[in-house]
């Protein structure tokens, strides 16, 4: 996973002090759909815009190289080509990442088994209204602006399953569509058994159903439907492993500083102050020695003016 960091550790001179880490996490993010046909430029333009690696790829011949990635998002503009063949849907469902999933055509009982619905979507609103909401505490709505519910700037015409369908045990329904009648945003929790055509499978991680009313409503979407779609990934993407301070020795005979750290990491700013309110500055001529998991501060370097140390991992 591609992920933007700062990770800081104070270590004093003699002894050693963990400090915070904070990890704002970036995905590595598999697009899935017709990209030559029917270009997804808003949404890729958001989710660039956000930090994330985005990778377009149409599928004519099941997941492939899907677990490759930190999550896979299935577009609306997908067609049943390379998804409902043979063996294709117990092959996407057992995919080990996440899977976001836009089409209602997948759903179907007859396709993946999300739902027992056997049509594409029954209607509905494309808004998601201010209530109900059979979840509103749920991460995935955090931070939306008033009316809370509406993530489409203008109203559209939506092919949703209606909540009368049943959902795989295992299942939760974050948001409703109009009247509480239609699904707007679901999860299936990793490991549920979903039933299609291929047989029973059981979900490889977390899936989230969202259907899209239209294939350009990412044009359309407003700030809501944004923070939504960036909910969704800060909760479902992993994050990267915060490295953590393993070792500080001073070498004898050099009298260098010698810091480890795990994972190993090839791009770093160390920075240091003579105590833990005083401003942070770069410390010159550090080296990264031992396959990338140690950074020596030379000697001369270790003296009142730089008594803390603080490492910090970028991309």
């Amino acid at each position: 996973m591609k992920a933007h960091q700062q990770n800081r550790f104070l270590i004093p001179t003699f002894g050693l002090l963990l400090g915070t880490c904070s990890i704002v996490a970036a995905a590595d993010i598999l697009l899935v759909g017709n990209p030559a046909d029917d270009p997804n430029d808003a949404l890729v333009a958001f989710l660039t815009t956000q930090g994330h690696t985005v990778t377009q790829e149409p599928r004519r011949d099941g997941p492939g190289n899907a677990n490759d990635f930190d999550l896979v998002i299935i577009s609306l503009d997908s067609n049943s080509s390379g998804f409902n063949d043979p063996g294709e849907a117990a092959a996407w469902n057992a995919v080990t990442v996440p899977i976001i999933n836009h089409n209602t055509y997948f759903y179907k009982q007859s396709v993946w088994g999300w739902t027992t619905d056997p049509l594409q979507g029954v209607g509905g609103s494309g808004a998601l209204l201010d209530s109900p909401y059979p979840d509103p505490e749920h991460p995935f709505l955090s931070g939306l602006e008033a009316p809370t519910g509406t993530i489409f700037s203008t109203a559209r015409g939506a092919r949703r399953p209606g909540v009368e369908y049943l959902l795989p045990t295992g299942s939760t329904i974050v948001a409703t569509g109009e009247n509480s009648t239609t699904l707007g945003i679901f999860t299936i929790d990793a490991g549920t058994l979903l039933t299609s055509p291929d047989g029973v499978t059981a979900a490889g991680n977390i899936r989230i159903g969202w259907p899209l009313a239209g294939l350009y409503d990412w044009n359309f979407i407003n700030s809501n439907g944004e923070q939504i779609l960036s909910n969704i990934i800060g909760t479902v993407a992993p994050e990267d492993e915060a490295p953590r301070i393993t070792n500080t020795t001073i070498e004898s005979g050099s009298g260098d500083l010698l810091i480890s750290f795990s994972p190993a990491g090839t791009t770093y700013v160390l920075k240091s102050s003579n105590d833990l309110t005083s401003p942070l500055s770069v410390v010159p001529s550090t080296t990264l020695e031992n396959t990338n998991t140690t950074i020596r501060v030379p000697a001369a370097e270790l003296n009142q003016d730089r008594d803390f140390f603080v490492i910090e991992l970028a991309p």
